[in-house]
């Protein structure tokens, strides 16, 4: 079965199910990923209707049964400043890194991920070249602020399909990213069927870009030690070592604890 971009009546969702929670700043001698790889679900529903004739959605029960091949998650990376502090605080000096997803690294109050609370707000008819597109937190987000050129890895991914706490799903993961820059950041995801119709009908006339099935923002920040401050790596998550186990694409490497006497 292809995706929604064939099929008027089906609908396409993305949730992210793993955040990256840190990673250490990439450098040419000693690359480090983020960590945990993020992993983003895809959700399907399809539109039936009733006995009334009532239209509603019930979501696929067969993943399976979804053709996966063709179908692309691409992830752009923004930078989320830290927190403004209150006028006349002062930072406690020995709780200050070198963390700053600015062009310039400065000294900021020690970083860690947090919650984020993403509004996309409705498209706005005019001229503006770089419009709001989400509020992160209470505060605009332009696509001018992206990041993405910052990122070392596989940017796109294809879906896989795995059996993951008794069901099939289908996810992207992105095994393989890090970062040239310290701070906290954030992900979105978006998806794409290079198979469907109207992909087709774009790629062969040469313009308008690729009809987007869905997208989604990561649940939660992401922060990018510099290597002197890095605390190291946790112990990879259930889903991981899933994902490691099952996916015919890439797949994150995986740390376990050590066995002792």
């Amino acid at each position: 079965m292809d995706l929604p971009a064939a099929h008027s009546d089906l609908r396409t969702e993305l949730q992210e199910i793993q955040s990256a929670a840190l990673g250490r700043k990439f450098g040419l001698k000693d690359r480090r990923t983020i960590d945990p790889p993020p992993v983003v679900q895809v959700r399907v529903f399809k539109t039936v209707r009733d006995q009334d004739g009532l239209p509603s959605e019930i979501e696929v029960e067969d993943y399976s049964r979804l053709e996966t091949s063709g179908l692309i998650c691409h992830i752009d990376v923004f930078p989320l400043s830290p927190p403004a502090q209150p006028s006349g605080a002062v930072l406690n000096p020995t709780e200050t890194l070198s963390l700053s997803c600015s062009k310039e690294s400065t000294p900021v109050t020690q970083e860690v991920p947090v919650p984020l609370t993403i509004l996309t707000p409705d498209p706005q008819p005019g001229s503006d070249p770089d419009p709001v597109i989400a509020f992160v937190n209470g505060a605009p987000l332009r696509e001018s602020e992206a990041i993405t050129s910052e990122a070392v890895g596989s940017r796109a991914v294809e879906a896989v399909s795995i059996r993951y706490e008794g069901r099939a799903m289908m996810i992207f993961t992105f095994p393989d990213l890090a970062l040239r820059r310290t701070g906290s950041c954030f992900f979105r995801y978006r998806a794409f069927d290079l198979r469907s119709v109207a992909t087709r009908s774009v790629a062969g006339v040469g313009s308008g870009p690729i009809p987007m099935l869905a997208e989604c923002y990561a649940l939660q920040s992401t922060v990018i030690y510099d290597s002197k401050f890095f605390p190291g790596l946790p112990y990879s998550t259930t889903l991981s070592k899933v994902i490691s186990e099952q996916s015919q694409g890439p797949r994150p490497n995986i740390r376990l604890p050590k066995h002792t006497r």
